[in-house]
């Protein structure tokens, strides 16, 4: 096994990379691995990161459709609380992934469903509380 020392590139925490004996054979894998060094994220950062780019996009397209949808008169109902449903659903894992992540208590509220609700471009707003909770 080959041992890679490398610091996490978010939170500055030291780590190490197991890789297969097989690599150290071929100089060019192990140049491209001593590159990428600086670039290693651990997987307690890298799970935060992917989970919350996650999240934000989708909450982004969920406020897209919803405001398309309100601009061509399908505001119904029944489409508001579909709406309301993906919206709690979306807004509690990304606040999940951030109380996980900083160790910190919840920063939704019911209010944050029913502002993104009546005001879609209010949809940067609301993701920026919640990370900066």
């Amino acid at each position: 096994m080959i041992r890679l020392p490398y610091t996490c590139l978010f939170c500055k925490r030291p780590g190490t990379i197991d890789f297969d004996e097989t690599l150290r054979l071929n100089p060019v894998v192990e140049k491209i691995l001593m590159g990428f060094k600086d670039h290693i994220a651990c997987d307690h950062c890298a799970k935060y990161y992917r989970t919350t780019r996650d999240m934000t996009n989708a909450l982004y397209s969920l406020a897209t459709k919803w405001l398309q949808m309100q601009r061509d008169g399908a505001d119904l109902p029944e489409t508001r609380n579909q709406f309301r449903k993906k919206a709690t659903r979306l807004i509690g894992r990304l606040d999940e992934a951030v109380m996980n992540f900083r160790r910190v208590g919840p920063a939704m509220t019911p209010q944050m469903v029913e502002t993104l609700a009546d005001n879609p471009c209010k949809c940067s707003e609301l993701i920026r509380a919640i990370l900066t909770a």
